[in-house]
């Protein structure tokens, strides 16, 4: 349920909550920041369990939001903060149940991988992730912008470098959709370090991204340009044909090395691609059409680059997934998007998603 400030929302009877095995789980508009902590306030004083997220945009009635709350009430077998490689014990899950996942994360963290690796070793079970990333976003213009800050909070205060995690004994289904345009390569990353691009086919990383990125546009770009159009042509990982991963640099260092928001193996050979806005929509026209069930919501977690492509037009994508859908979509224009990959059900992140579950 979407709530476009604190005083609707506490017209609601959202401080009504009595059962102790429900949680609140909140995604917040960034706009709306200076809200959050009263309503956490609020919440801590009538011992109403919640987490959430604070995030570049809201999907909500079929529009984007930049401010309000979306309020989901749910009923958790566990609920915890999870950071590197510490994880509160899980209780022993049925084998014979699916469960959903659902992640809120720190996007700029560069303790993601360490996070994934933590929550996939202590999880033993048919478990359906879902969920995204943030950071606060201050420029509509580039990915640049991001900043990293404390957008992950619960009961216990605001955290950053972390995940919570809430598992839920309910079945799931997800689907995630890129819809990029491969352009140029392959390239080599011949020099890595962590999750930095030192050198791209053994040669300066930034000058090479930065003459393949004019070359494509057929401007000059100067090094302050560098990310207004890197953030449009990111790289990508390819399979037969088809992207499987996206990456996006969050930062320049020094002159010729690229860092990104996740580790970069040495020798891992990508594609420079670009948006583009019919492969972007019709890839959602594969969407599968909802099921009958008069209960399913349908949760999305869609790339704040979409947005950045899309900007105005940005409501069809939100057009084409409701009409997919029973009831109109709800979720969060995200900095990475959370998921399972296709063979070992391993949780993953995506960058340049859009990410639709209904549960």
């Amino acid at each position: 349920m979407y709530y476009k400030n604190l005083e609707e929302l506490k017209s609601s009877t959202i401080f009504d909550l009595k059962s102790n095995e429900s949680e609140y789980f909140i995604l917040v508009g960034q706009d709306s920041n200076n809200e959050i902590v009263q309503l956490m306030d609020d919440l801590n004083e009538r011992e109403i369990k919640f987490f959430g997220g604070i995030y570049p945009g809201l999907i909500a009635n079929g529009e984007l939001r930049s401010a309000g709350f979306i309020i989901k009430e749910l009923k958790p077998v566990y609920s915890q903060l999870v950071y590197p490689f510490l994880m509160r014990k899980v209780p022993k899950l049925d084998p014979n149940k699916k469960y959903t996942g659902i992640i809120i994360a720190d996007y700029l963290s560069d303790k993601n991988n360490d996070l994934i690796e933590t929550v996939d070793s202590k999880i033993d079970a048919d478990v359906n992730y879902i969920g995204g990333g943030s950071a606060y976003h201050g420029n509509r213009m580039s990915n640049y912008s991001l900043t990293q800050d404390k957008v992950v909070f619960n009961n216990n205060g605001f955290f950053k470098d972390a995940f919570h995690l809430c598992l839920i004994k309910e079945e799931s289904n997800t689907e995630v959709k890129f819809g990029w345009e491969i352009l140029n390569g392959p390239f080599k990353a011949t020099k890595t370090t962590n999750n930095i691009i030192n050198e791209i086919d053994n040669d300066n990383a930034s000058e090479v991204y930065r003459d393949e990125l004019e070359s494509i546009t057929d401007v000059y770009i100067t090094k302050e340009e560098f990310f207004l159009y890197a953030s449009s042509h990111p790289l990508a990982t390819v399979k037969n044909g088809k992207i499987i991963d996206i990456r996006f640099p969050v930062e320049m260092i020094g002159e010729s090395d690229i860092k990104f928001s996740r580790p970069i193996d040495e020798n891992h050979e990508f594609y420079i691609i670009k948006s583009n806005k019919s492969i972007l929509l019709e890839d959602l026209e594969t969407l599968t059409p909802s099921l009958t069930n008069v209960n399913e919501r349908t949760f999305v977690f869609s790339c704040l680059s979409r947005l950045l492509f899309l900007e105005e037009e940005y409501k069809e994508e939100i057009n084409m997934i409701d009409k997919k859908g029973i009831y109109k979509s709800e979720g969060a224009i995200t900095t990475g998007e959370f998921s399972n990959n296709n063979k070992e059900r391993k949780l993953v992140i995506h960058e340049g998603a859009c990410v639709i579950s209904r549960l």
